[in-house]
């Protein structure tokens, strides 16, 4: 007896806020980096189904609410779930860069719970004039905790570091953000794309 071992298809999904969803005002912008993502890693990987999530103003504890039903019941082992929130969970959450890694190493577990794999994406730099006074030093606090502790993800983009990213002043900066100071342009949004997208595709098989 032969046994016939159907190999399928790697599901890569993103899971986010309005980062991963869009800018609510340029239409233009809706799920640009998750298109260019899938588009750059299908150039340069094997072939993957690609599903994206984003939700405007989630927090990463309610996607941690959300995700029974909205991300595992099409989560298959191997799978690659992208997670990339915790600028909501700072900012309009209002919590600690402790509390803000402890949900992001919840969600990842839910993740891993199924036998998939998470990449997490870090708090890049903003200035929203509602923005408490010391939400860049805990959204970068939690990059760090992050970045100390390698086991608790699969893969980690730190994507604080890069220069279009890493200080508040880069927020005013037209050719990555748009006026809000808090979204991306298409630009900053191909260049997170670009940034995000080894982390990937190390993980497909």
């Amino acid at each position: 007896m032969k046994l016939l071992i159907i190999n399928q298809q790697q599901s890569v999904f993103i899971d986010g806020n309005s980062l991963t969803q869009k800018d609510g005002t340029n239409a233009d912008l809706k799920y640009r980096m998750p298109l260019t993502l899938f588009s750059t890693l299908r150039t340069n990987s094997k072939i993957f189904a690609g599903q994206y999530y984003g939700v405007s103003g989630k927090r990463t504890s309610q996607l941690i609410t959300d995700f029974p039903t909205k991300i595992a019941p099409y989560l298959k082992p191997n799978d690659i779930v992208v997670l990339w929130e915790i600028t909501n969970d700072i900012g309009s959450g209002g919590v600690t860069a402790q509390q803000a890694y402890d949900n992001v190493v919840t969600y990842v577990n839910l993740v891993r719970a199924l036998s998939a794999k998470c990449v997490v994406v870090g708090f890049i730099a903003r200035d929203f004039a509602g923005d408490a006074a010391d939400i860049m030093t805990r959204g970068f606090n939690c990059n760090a905790l992050l970045a100390a502790n390698p086991s608790v993800y699969d893969g980690f983009v730190n994507v604080g570091t890069d220069a279009a990213f890493d200080t508040r002043a880069d927020a005013s900066n037209t050719t990555y953000y748009t006026t809000d100071k808090i979204h991306l342009s298409n630009v900053g949004y191909d260049l997170i794309a670009t940034l995000i997208e080894p982390a990937i595709r190390a993980l497909i098989r």
